[in-house]
């Protein structure tokens, strides 16, 4: 494991190295670009990996799936790094740069629910894995900050502001993730109720950042968080 999170963190940083090779910016791994460029890969090797080991009773053919899931997930996330990369040298939008914002939060969903799932699999406390899943929950949000920054429609950011943010995130992921932890439900199940909260968190975060928080948005996500607590509540 500490093998293929090593491969996949070095390839990431040598892949999109000459991207962030800037005036600014030549030191990369001393950068705080190179910290939000390696969230979604090692968030996604983490999550399989912990799939892989502690769901045993997958079927072969489900195993290899998801090997092969993980290698077309790689390579969009390097696509969409990419693509925030290049905003990021020339301090423009590009069309690309939508498309790659809209991506990002879907893949951030996508790699969440594994990696939660075999959180909740760790044979630790409750409290540890809340702490781990929090970590994972603070670190998305400060990805969201660091490409809606590129936005010219979203002023700048803080870094107060950014600890505040990406902190109010992490505790409400944290605070599902403990307050689930006393229910007889099944790791995934946490995982999607979890991720729920973290999207519904990320997509609020970026909604206030446009100036776009409406009651509908926000019946919306309490509607998603409430119908994935009900599945944890009933189906044990």
């Amino acid at each position: 494991m500490i093998l293929v999170l090593a491969t996949a963190t070095l390839g990431t940083a040598l892949v999109q190295y000459s991207s962030v090779q800037t005036e600014h910016e030549t030191k990369f791994f001393f950068r705080k670009t190179a910290i939000f460029v390696l969230v979604l890969p090692i968030l996604l090797v983490s999550g399989a990996l912990l799939s892989l080991v502690f769901f045993p009773n997958l079927a072969l053919p489900i195993r290899i799936a998801t090997i092969s899931a993980v290698g077309v997930l790689m390579y969009a996330i390097s696509l969409v790094n990419n693509i925030f990369l290049v905003v990021y040298e020339r301090g423009e939008v590009i069309p690309l740069y939508r498309v790659a914002v809209t991506w990002s939060q879907i893949l951030l969903i996508i790699v969440a629910i594994p990696f939660f799932s075999g959180i909740f699999k760790l044979p630790v406390n409750g409290l540890y894995q809340s702490i781990l899943v929090a970590g994972a929950g603070v670190l998305s949000a400060y990805f969201l900050m660091w490409f809606q920054e590129m936005d010219p429609d979203v002023p700048d950011i803080d870094r107060v502001e950014e600890i505040t943010n990406s902190s109010l995130v992490g505790f409400l992921v944290f605070s599902f993730s403990i307050a689930t932890s006393f229910f007889p439900a099944e790791s995934f199940l946490r995982a999607l109720l979890v991720s729920a909260v973290l999207m519904s968190s990320l997509g609020y975060l970026q909604a206030h950042y446009k100036n776009a928080i409406t009651k509908k948005l926000v019946a919306e996500y309490m509607f998603i968080i409430l119908l994935f607590l009900i599945f944890v509540l009933l189906f044990n």
